[in-house]
């Protein structure tokens, strides 16, 4: 996995985030900020650690 996807994931939970907010909801703003932690926290562990050291090289 390259940084783009994980931008990608994290740009889309925050507007997920913006467009609940803007609902008005509590349970509508902490649902989608939720899913936008737990995808980055799964993404960041899924990525190899030498991969994240390094940046990702396209040969």
């Amino acid at each position: 996995m390259d940084r783009g996807l994980l931008r990608s994931a994290i740009a889309v939970g925050f507007l997920l985030v913006t467009i609940f907010y803007l609902g008005g909801s509590l349970l509508h703003l902490a649902a989608p900020i939720a899913v936008t932690v737990s995808y980055t926290l799964i993404l960041t562990r899924t990525i190899p650690k030498s991969q994240l050291k390094e940046g990702c090289k396209y040969e």
